[in-house]
Parts: structure tokens; sequence; C-alpha cells
């Protein structure tokens, strides 16, 4: 029998991805970004410092990632009627947006998604191994 942990990417190169797609965010983010409440940008801004930083799971940060997709979201329904929408749950690599402003809000989207799931990649291999480490010992 093969082992089939073999075939699955270490956790420090997981981890190393998240860093990489949350700085990758962070920075765009900051470049073209939407604007957010008042209320919430103090908060999203710790975020992101500590995500530059290094640090993926600060629990008071947990609160912030509904804030920051829900601002993308918004962002971009405003430009279209549910697009946004549309484009938190799907693939918009292939979309053809004719202003630029769009289409960065469009490939904000995209890196935010990336980060997100990357992440949470990150909390299930870590998991995983965990489970997997009660059944050997």
């Amino acid at each position: 029998m093969t082992n089939p942990t073999s075939d699955l990417p270490s956790l420090e190169y997981v981890a190393l991805r998240a860093l990489q797609a949350a700085r990758e965010f962070v920075d765009e983010w900051q470049i073209h970004g939407p604007a957010v409440d008042q209320g919430e940008g103090p908060q999203i801004i710790e975020t992101f410092n500590r995500l530059d930083e290094g640090t993926l799971f600060a629990p008071e940060d947990e609160s912030t990632w509904l804030t920051v997709e829900q601002s993308l979201i918004m962002a971009l329904n405003d430009w279209q009627d549910g697009y946004g929408d549309y484009a938190a749950r799907e693939d918009t690599c292939y979309d053809q947006l004719v202003r630029v402003d769009q289409e960065r809000l469009r490939r904000l989207m995209e890196s935010w998604k990336f980060f997100r799931n990357t992440r949470q990649l990150l909390i299930d291999r870590r998991h995983a191994a965990r489970i997997a480490a009660d059944f050997v010992s």
C-alpha cells in the first residue's frame, strides 16, 4: 500500500503559499481596494498590518474577513448589480471588463479568494495532520 500523504504538500509549503497570498492581497488592496466605512477602516488596517507581518491567525481578525469580502462584493455590485455576488463565488478570470478600475476590483476579488482559499487549505492541512497523528500514536 502506498502512502497517499506523500503527494500532499508539506505544511511548510502550504504556510508559505498562504503567507505569500496574504502579502499579495494586502499590497493590491492598498493600491486598488474599495473605500470602507470609517468604523471598519482601522480594523482592516490592523488586520492587514498583521498579515504583512506574517500573522495569519490572529483571533481578533476573524471578524474582519467577512467585512473585507463584503466590501469587495458591494464595490463590484455598485458597478453592476449582482456582479460582486457572482465574483465572490465564481472564477472571473475570463470576464472582459471595459473600465480599468472595474478590472482592478475584479482582480482584487480573485486575489482575495486565492488568499482565503489558501489560508483555509492551511487550516485543513493542519487539522488533517493532527487527525492522522491520532491514528499513528
